[in-house]
């Protein structure tokens, strides 16, 4: 794991760190393909920047059946960003033996999660995250 520098860091931003529930190198006992286990040696880890914002990345927030709360101090912001990445889905192919539609490798467009922010209003906003978005 290292630190990941893609360019200078955008004063726009601040990163805000959070309390993940798996380490990466936990992630092959967590039942993740081959190929995101090869992957996490390679994650960001600590301070890095990506595409000029800056994130603090400790634990990640590992999730697949079940949904997962992660509380972050109160703040004001217009935008937050998260980092995050999915594993491979394997695609079976039709009964004709087609996959349609074709939507390529990772299944451009397909929804893979929500993420659904709560407010200390209790108010709640939901904003869908699609693979390859």
């Amino acid at each position: 794991m290292h630190n990941l520098k893609d360019g200078p860091s955008s004063s726009l931003f601040t990163p805000m760190p959070f309390k993940g529930n798996l380490a990466l190198s936990g992630l092959p006992d967590f039942g993740v393909s081959g190929e995101m286990a090869q992957a996490a040696e390679h994650a960001p880890d600590g301070p890095c920047v990506c595409w000029g914002i800056p994130f603090e990345v400790g634990d990640v927030v590992a999730i697949r059946d079940i949904p997962v709360t992660i509380e972050l101090a109160p703040l004001k912001a217009r935008w937050l960003v998260f980092m995050h990445t999915s594993d491979i889905r394997q695609v079976e192919p039709g009964p004709a033996g087609f996959f349609s539609p074709m939507r390529g490798q990772g299944q451009l467009a397909e929804h893979a999660a929500d993420y659904v922010l709560l407010y200390e209003d209790g108010a709640q906003e939901r904003v869908e995250i699609r693979r390859r978005f």
